[in-house]
């Protein structure tokens, strides 16, 4: 397959009426906004002579150091689509509440002063300043680190469903990869995402996915079409195979070269996937597995290294041939047979790396 059609674009909903009056939905959503904000303005007017401008005064401070916060945790929490929007409002509402501030300082009758009056302008200004520097280091934080760790939380959710799949027999982590058994006698491989389902508290489409018919059947492939936000990492883009399957973020390590000479052998009979210092998960969007596919990332062919190869893979981590890939900036994350969930850097010495792999690294070198 043509690398350029490993992934294409999720198909979105969309409202041909709404799509088409968007501009003007948006200037509505504005102005409702710019309502609200200026709001402080009003009641400035209607209490122009009882007092109340040191009230107000701080109200507005208060509403000027809070808008950068409240920024940023909308946006870690809201769709990515509406990040724009928050953008452009907060940013009104920093325009207004500064304007606020500043009509206040110059209409509080005990300010008539020149020098306080200055004093008050300068003081509004350096808040002005103040906003968008917390604003803009506060967005990028929530922007990089929610996601990131929203993708460790799906990490350790897997890891703790794997413990609980092997304590019930349902699967065997002391065996090496891959472990896709067959559910049904001379029935096909089913992968062991789909078998870990009912851990994740996923058993609706658990029972969906027929166990008797191979992953890709038509049976079954409503299934690997759909989206599940336990095996996606937040910062990988919406794209689908172009057969519409949806892949997974974390797979295990195999070999499909069980040879004992195999210099990149990674478990034999002493090692296993429950070994603390051995890799029980990782990111590899590279490897291009749909989530439901019984198939996980090849030891033997992917290149033992973090580092992009290209630009290409920079930009886009999932045309990488490496082991790990990932969408996070400069990392990739991992979990380990204790369960502990690491970010490996992508510049990470490939000797190093190799020992990682291998289960031989010691925690000087882990760290």
């Amino acid at each position: 397959m043509p690398s350029k059609e490993i992934r294409v674009p999720t198909p979105v909903w969309s409202n041909p009426i709404l799509e088409k009056n968007r501009f003007y939905i948006d200037i509505g959503l504005d102005l409702i906004f710019l309502m609200i904000a200026i709001s402080p303005l009003v009641v400035l007017y209607f209490k122009r002579n009882s007092g109340s401008f040191r009230f107000v005064f701080l109200w507005l401070v208060v509403a000027v150091a809070a808008l950068p916060f409240a920024s940023a945790y909308a946006i870690s929490l809201l769709p990515s689509y509406l990040e724009g929007m928050i953008q452009r409002n907060a940013g009104i509402g920093f325009v207004v509440l500064w304007i606020s501030i500043f009509l206040v300082v110059w209409k509080m009758e005990k300010c008539n002063h020149r020098p306080r009056r200055i004093l008050g302008l300068a003081s509004s200004f350096l808040a002005g300043i103040a906003f968008l520097v917390v604003w803009a280091e506060l967005g990028s934080r929530g922007k990089k680190a929610a996601p990131r760790m929203i993708c460790g939380n799906n990490l350790r959710l897997l890891s703790l469903g794997l413990y609980n799949a092997n304590d019930a027999k349902v699967l065997e982590l002391d065996k090496p990869p891959p472990l896709n058994d067959t559910h049904v006698k001379g029935g096909p491989e089913v992968s062991w995402r789909v078998t870990l389902l009912p851990f994740l508290e996923l058993n609706d489409l658990y029972k969906k996915y027929d166990l008797s018919s191979p992953w890709n059947t038509d049976t079954n492939w409503p299934l690997a079409s759909q989206k599940v936000d336990e095996f996606t990492c937040p910062s990988e883009p919406d794209l689908m195979s172009p057969q519409g399957g949806r892949f997974t973020s974390y797979v295990m390590l195999q070999n499909t070269n069980k040879n004992p000479e195999n210099p990149n052998l990674i478990y034999d009979q002493n090692r296993t996937l429950l070994d603390a210092n051995r890799i029980l998960l990782i990111e590899s969007c590279g490897a291009n597995v749909v989530w439901t596919e019984p198939r996980d990332a090849d030891a033997d062919t992917l290149r033992w290294s973090f580092k992009p190869a290209n630009r290409n893979e920079e930009k886009e981590p999932w045309r990488s041939k490496n082991i790990g890939a990932s969408s996070h900036p400069g990392m990739v994350q991992v979990v380990f047979g204790d369960g502990s969930t690491r970010s490996l850097s992508r510049s990470i010495d490939e000797e190093v790396l190799r020992k990682v792999i291998l289960g031989q690294a010691s925690e000087e070198e882990l760290d």
